[in-house]
């Protein structure tokens, strides 16, 4: 007896979550097979009938296990580090536009080139600082 498309695909997702219930711990077995069912909800059951249970079993747990370990939903990555350095870095940015405004007004009003040397160089050093402090935050990111 010729065995359908249809058929065969639903006996391997029943074998999926027959080795979910074996191997998953028993208070995450319920979720754990409500994802198997949607993880697999779209795929046309004739891709399915050329695999093999223990492969679908695999794909769908590695999947589980991935979701298992991000952050939940509105969890922040940020940390009290990478808050404060953007904190910094962001003031560090401001200080950076100010004191460039300020030696741009000087030069137009024909001030003092000595004033004017003064804050390019306090703008330089400001902007290599806010390099340190930005690149001091996307590290702290991604800790």
């Amino acid at each position: 007896m010729a065995v359908k498309a249809a058929d065969r695909g639903a006996e391997l997702i029943e074998a999926v979550l027959a080795r979910v219930r074996e191997r998953i711990q028993e208070d995450r077995v319920e979720a754990c097979e409500a994802f198997v069912r949607q993880y697999y909800r779209w795929v046309p059951e004739a891709d399915l009938s050329d695999r093999e249970p223990l492969d679908l079993y695999g794909a769908a747990i590695a999947h589980w296990n991935l979701a298992q370990q991000r952050p939940g939903e509105g969890a922040s990555t940020w940390g009290a580090v990478g808050l404060g350095l953007a904190a910094l870095a962001v003031t560090l940015i401001v200080a950076v536009a100010v004191v460039l405004v300020l030696g741009l007004i000087n030069m137009m009003r024909g001030g003092s080139p000595n004033r004017s040397q003064k804050l390019m160089r306090l703008r330089v050093l400001l902007q290599f600082v806010a390099i340190i402090v930005i690149m001091a935050t996307i590290w702290a990111m991604g800790r």
